[in-house]
């Protein structure tokens, strides 16, 4: 997807005072390269302090940015994930094995159906998942369903178990990047390192 999809939050966290920069790659064409490309963005930004929101798969990719280039980049990172398969995606799986399996390009190796190594929590990581299923998943159904899902990904696929917090929002997996109580709840992350359950 295009970081147009984006915009919504943008707009909600300039509003919060945050400078925002948004990284835009093909998903289905993801490879180290991608990862070298977000540390080049990165090392245009002139502050020590680094929020990174990471919806689905750009969840995976902050992973395996902090994993590769958290010593070089010298930044203070913060993450919050959002819709993101941390345990791989039973639906990308589902579809990899399929006659379509090529639709997912190289995103695989994102994490999507290949498992990341375990997190090391080398920086404060919060994780937000949707339960509202109005998504992909109705479409397929050799998909095991044995969690509330978001319609794309399931509960217990994006709650990663070492994480700093976590939290459920009612919402699809597009809905998620379009709600102002997901920004909020982001913001307030990136200032106590939890959730605002309150």
């Amino acid at each position: 997807m295009n970081s147009i999809v984006m915009k919504f939050m943008e707009k909600k966290f300039k509003k919060l005072g945050y400078s925002v920069y948004q990284f835009n790659y093909r998903t289905v064409k993801y490879s180290d390269k991608t990862l070298e490309q977000l540390d080049s963005l990165v090392k245009t930004i002139d502050s020590d302090k680094l929020h990174i929101v990471g919806h689905s798969m750009g969840g995976l990719v902050a992973r395996m940015y902090v994993d590769s280039y958290r010593d070089e980049s010298h930044k203070n990172i913060s993450i919050v994930t959002v819709g993101t398969p941390h345990h791989t995606s039973r639906l990308g799986i589902y579809l990899n094995n399929s006659i379509i399996g090529k639709i997912l390009g190289s995103s695989g190796h994102s994490g999507i159906v290949r498992k990341l190594p375990d997190w090391k929590n080398k920086v404060p990581m919060g994780c937000i998942a949707g339960v509202f299923p109005i998504g992909v998943n109705v479409l397929f159904k050799g998909v095991e369903c044995n969690s509330a899902s978001d319609g794309t990904v399931f509960l217990d696929e994006a709650i990663l178990d070492n994480c700093n917090d976590s939290l459920v929002i009612k919402s699809s997996h597009t809905g998620l990047i379009y709600s102002k109580k997901v920004v909020d709840q982001c913001h307030y992350f990136f200032q106590h390192e939890k959730f605002n359950k309150n």
